[in-house]
């Protein structure tokens, strides 16, 4: 339960920052990109606003694996302060 609570919170945080990215830049001129023979007119805001959702997505994957370490390392340090409380407590 304490994931999905994590998880929807990180999504979010993600929505809210990528919405005042877009609201930051609605004034920006579109920029035209060209791959070979596609060609568009993108908005500045949109292209922000996937790129920043790109680099979320690829920190958050990158991060699980050191987030979850590092949980593991707290919480087994509060297990020995805690154990340490009780010893001085008896």
């Amino acid at each position: 339960m304490k994931k999905i609570i994590d998880i929807i919170a990180r999504i979010i945080a993600v929505v809210i920052v990528v919405l005042v990215i877009v609201v930051i830049c609605l004034n920006l001129k579109p920029i035209e990109l060209s791959f070979f023979v596609w060609h568009a007119d993108i908005p500045l805001a949109v292209l922000i606003a996937v790129l920043f959702l790109i680099g979320a997505i690829l920190g958050l994957i990158l991060k699980k694996g050191n987030i979850s370490k590092r949980a593991q390392r707290v919480e087994s340090d509060i297990n020995s302060t805690i154990s340490d409380i009780k010893k001085l407590t008896e």
